[in-house]
């Protein structure tokens, strides 16, 4: 059986990517060029990968990055940027909008036991990806999934979710925060969108998350603007692209995440065919959760995870995991007085510092418990069960 080696080939092309556009950056275009031809290369390797669809549109995206090199390396040293129109085509450089969606990608580190609770959550997330590219017995005929919708209250762990979904399918991981893009490119959103799908199709396998979902689709009324109407127009494009590939296309899935999904347009609601409630965790998933952030961490006899977590009703995954921090940092705190005079004196002393801990005991838990409150307001969670019993029926 021969070894899918796509993720080594990958990783060096990231590293030649950031070096070249350091050097790039620097005005050193010579080395620039050489390390273009760098990327070249590894992304040569990278598209031996993949079905024949796939591998089609990474060779595409290889010959851009020769061509970018050879442009670049007749470029003076110092000289400022060739001007779009002479630069129309290049790889890198000449088009920012490709520059930032390189700059989404992340390889995911979290798997599916990083995650307290939600197994049931899980369970129905690997199912729907099980469908969707398990092989299917001769003459039926079964439409896999490729859009999804995870909703819930704010810190439930849908991000976490779906860096899992991405690091079990190996697959390269596009983390978009839409809040930070439209501010940036106010105005060209849906060639932004365009782009992130293009690439996503050459770097499949690859799961599209897109964070803030609401924002970037918010429902129709008679004051949108142009651009908003493009946008929403956009997506619906490469959502019901997805959802109607054969089988041989990239794999390429998107999964939305919004914790206010009435706000979202009607029409993009409908193309994620399958919605998944993210709840906030359950006592034993509390347990969990506290287990996970915790550990390293000594504790005091008689502290039980059962019991804090009891306490703990209400509150998000990622609440908890706050909790947990400000109950550890009280202590170094109490524990390690000295520690701001050896910063004061400067890296070499607070290098040279050793903390003192002690056991975490129940008062500790006690004290932080009686100061913080769950962000879901009952009126919120209300909405949402409201919502969510129109949508599941």
């Amino acid at each position: 059986m021969p070894v899918d080696l796509s993720g080594q080939h990958f990783g060096l092309f990231q590293k030649a990517l950031e070096r070249a556009k350091k050097l790039e950056a620097a005005g050193d275009f010579p080395r620039a060029a050489v390390a273009y031809r760098e990327c070249h290369s590894h992304y040569l390797n990278y598209a031996k990968f993949g079905t024949e669809a796939v591998k089609a549109e990474r060779l595409k995206t290889a010959q851009q990055y020769q061509s970018y090199a050879e442009t670049l390396a007749k470029r003076k040293p110092g000289v400022a940027a060739l001007p779009e129109e002479e630069n129309k085509g290049g790889a890198e450089g000449s088009n920012e909008l490709r520059t930032t969606i390189l700059s989404l990608i992340e390889r995911s580190q979290i798997g599916w036991d990083d995650i307290g609770g939600l197994e049931e959550t899980k369970q129905e997330i690997k199912l729907a990806y099980g469908l969707a590219l398990a092989k299917r017995p001769v003459g039926v005929k079964l439409r896999g999934w490729r859009n999804f919708l995870f909703y819930g209250p704010p810190g439930t762990g849908k991000s976490r979710l779906a860096a899992a979904t991405s690091s079990s399918l190996e697959a390269t991981f596009f983390n978009v925060r839409v809040s930070a893009l439209l501010s940036k490119f106010f105005g060209e959103s849906s060639k932004l969108i365009t782009e992130l799908y293009t690439v996503a199709r050459e770097m499949a396998p690859a799961v599209v998350f897109i964070d803030e979902l609401e924002s970037l689709t918010p429902s129709r009324g008679g004051d949108e603007s142009g651009a908003e109407r493009r946008i929403l127009s956009t997506l619906l494009v490469e959502l019901q692209g997805l959802s109607q590939q054969g089988e041989g296309a990239p794999f390429v899935v998107t999964i939305g995440a919004t914790n206010v999904p009435w706000l979202m347009d009607e029409a993009i609601l409908s193309r994620f065919e399958r919605k998944i409630y993210v709840p906030l965790p359950d006592l034993a998933a509390r347990e969990e959760i506290l287990r996970i952030h915790l550990a390293g961490f000594p504790l005091a006899g008689g502290v039980s995870y059962r019991e804090i977590g009891g306490k703990l009703e209400g509150f998000s995954g990622r609440e908890i995991e706050q909790f947990c921090g400000r109950v550890t940092g009280q202590i170094i705190r109490e524990m390690n007085p000295g520690l701001s005079s050896a910063v004061d004196k400067g890296k070499a002393a607070v290098e040279q510092y050793t903390l003192k801990v002690r056991p975490a005991t129940s008062e500790d838990f006690e004290e932080i418990v009686a100061k913080v409150k769950p962000g879901a307001s009952p009126a919120y969670l209300d909405k949402l069960g409201h919502w969510r019993s129109r949508v599941e029926g």
